[in-house]
């Protein structure tokens, strides 16, 4: 996050460095949003979804700015209150599977 957080307030360089740590972080938010799906939390839980949606929001935007969108309505300051957000949100996500991890290997067979 760190990286993605310097990127708002780069130049194109920074933006792109931004931008492929931001495209790994959103991989990883892809991939849990899956492995939810196949485990049938999603949409069963409505916080983790709401967190989910929460976190892919500013992700977008984040995207938009960094790739210079002409839909992108974030400059360096609130590009960075974006990633600020996500900083402090992404780590519910983290837990979440980690809660779902713990309760899916209990439930299976030994």
């Amino acid at each position: 996050m760190a990286k993605i957080s310097e990127a708002c307030h780069g130049n194109r360089d920074r933006h792109h460095f931004g931008s492929l740590n931001l495209q790994f972080l959103k991989e990883r938010v892809d991939k849990f949003i899956l492995a939810a799906e196949d485990r049938g939390v999603l949409p069963a839980y409505d916080e983790l979804a709401y967190t989910i949606k929460e976190v892919s929001y500013p992700l977008e935007e984040l995207r938009k700015y960094f790739e210079a969108d002409p839909a992108s309505c974030l400059n360096a300051e609130s590009s960075y209150i974006f990633a600020f957000f996500v900083k402090h949100q992404y780590p519910k996500l983290v837990e979440a599977a980690r809660q779902i991890d713990e309760e899916y290997s209990e439930e299976m067979p030994k």
